[in-house]
């Protein structure tokens, strides 16, 4: 287990203790803090033997989670964020699932979020509702798993050389695509794994923005787009791809969205070359419109002003 915090004071000490109350006995908690200026640091030294406590200069969640990984030793490795926290017995058995897989595969669980405005847990998303079916890898592709729903196997995340530490956004949607074009395969696993905590933090990767932060995530599928091409004949490879240009397009709509129309324009090309068949996420009413007027048009009369 590796646990990135930066000022994360107020929920640090629940996320690590949600891991050393676990009933899978081998457990190795390696706690980065990434240079936080409030109290965390103090919390996670309280801890004492009880974890590897790693203190460095800021750098970011991702250098901290491959700083982690540098100092784990761990047969399997899950990340969770220090503002999170993990459900009683859910690492014995995630790893009890990614026994039973083979040597390529790997687990994902389930995720739930917890509202901080009415203290609501609910399923993250539709997947990971008691009653979703199973989903192959276009699925998963198309809506990656968030942070700490995989249990990654060791020798995948050495194989991709962990984190893009120079990624503004999505970082686990790249580590999650890139392991999984280097030949791992995602086996979703009926267990509930842990609550993704949903609260205002002006902060949090997940809230940021902008051109920059456009241009980073459009570079990410455009490297995407390069390893696919170096895939071969891997027998995944058209279900990977059409999941990446479903993922493309709708991240292509958001930047859309946000006014960056210039950017978008490359996000809905970049869309086309993943997939020779025309994508376009949305309800069938916009879909029909996206295809009569543009894309542009349609979000006109839908969204207004972009």
């Amino acid at each position: 287990m590796i646990i990135p915090c930066f000022n994360s004071e107020a929920f640090v000490e629940e996320a690590i203790t949600s891991v050393l109350s676990q009933d899978y006995p081998n457990v190795q908690l390696v706690v980065v803090d990434d240079g936080s200026t409030d109290g965390s640091a103090e919390i996670i030294r309280g801890f004492q033997e009880q974890v590897v406590a790693v203190f460095t200069e800021n750098r970011g969640a991702c250098a901290a989670r491959n700083l982690g990984f540098s100092r784990s030793d761990g047969q399997y490795i899950k990340f969770l964020d220090a503002d999170d926290y993990l459900l009683p017995g859910c690492l014995e058995e995630q790893v009890r699932c990614s026994e039973a897989l083979g040597p390529d595969e790997f687990s994902i669980g389930m995720s739930l979020r917890l509202n901080m405005r009415d203290g609501a847990i609910r399923p993250y998303g539709d997947r990971d509702k008691p009653e979703a079916g199973p989903e192959g890898i276009e699925q998963l592709v198309r809506k990656t798993p968030i942070c700490a729903a995989p249990l990654y196997r060791r020798t995948h995340l050495e194989r991709v050389g962990g984190f893009m530490e120079s990624l503004l956004k999505k970082q686990d949607t790249d580590l999650f695509i890139r392991v999984v074009i280097d030949g791992a395969t995602p086996v979703l696993s009926k267990v509930s794994t842990y609550v993704y905590r949903n609260h205002e933090n002006s902060a949090r990767i997940t809230r940021r923005r902008g051109r920059n932060v456009a241009s980073s995530m459009l570079e990410m599928y455009k490297g995407h787009f390069e390893l696919l091409k170096a895939m071969g004949n891997d027998h995944r490879r058209e279900q990977i791809s059409r999941g990446l240009a479903y993922s493309v397009w709708r991240t292509g709509r958001n930047v859309l969205r946000q006014g960056h129309v210039r950017i978008a324009r490359e996000y809905f090309s970049l869309s086309k070359a993943f997939s020779s068949d025309p994508v376009v996420v949305g309800s069938l009413p916009y879909r029909w419109l996206c295809v009569l007027i543009g894309v542009g048009r349609a979000e006109r009369l839908v969204v207004g002003g972009v």
